[in-house]
């Protein structure tokens, strides 16, 4: 799973790369997690509580993308809309043209907290799982005839 820290810097660089195609960049929000604040009467039951937006410039006005959280004004149905997100509610952010993007795993609430103070993980932390490198002096190539 991604540090929390790390999410904010995922998220910009997906965000910019689209931009920078001049592709629009949409994401997936989790509306059931704490402090979002979307429109609710546009989430369908079938939807299992997510929403979908497109943040492209055209499509969003003054777009501010923090540490903690995403926030911008848009319209639905010709009405205007203040969006609040937080950056754990994200689930995904991708291109729509192209649909080459980012999944984020589900963080609940109740958990940020201990992620943020055990951000820091390192492969010596997956124990024996990490691949050990062959030692220099002998070859792991073989020769074939």
């Amino acid at each position: 799973m991604y540090p929390l820290s790390l999410r904010p810097f995922l998220f910009n660089a997906v965000y910019e790369w689209c931009t920078s195609r001049n592709e629009s960049p949409y994401i997936i929000v989790n509306t059931t997690h704490d402090g979002v604040d979307v429109p609710v009467d546009f989430i369908g039951d079938e939807d299992d509580g997510r929403i979908a937006f497109d943040i492209s410039p055209k499509a969003v006005r003054g777009l501010s993308i923090a540490d903690e959280n995403v926030i911008f004004s848009t319209r639905f149905h010709g009405v205007v809309h203040h969006i609040v997100i937080p950056i754990n509610a994200i689930l995904m952010i991708y291109s729509f043209e192209s649909q080459v993007g980012i999944n984020f795993p589900y963080v609940a609430p109740d958990s940020e907290n201990e992620q943020d103070n055990d951000s820091d993980t390192h492969l010596s932390d997956y124990g024996n799982k990490v691949p050990k490198h062959p030692k220099k002096d002998v070859s792991w190539l073989k020769v074939v005839k």
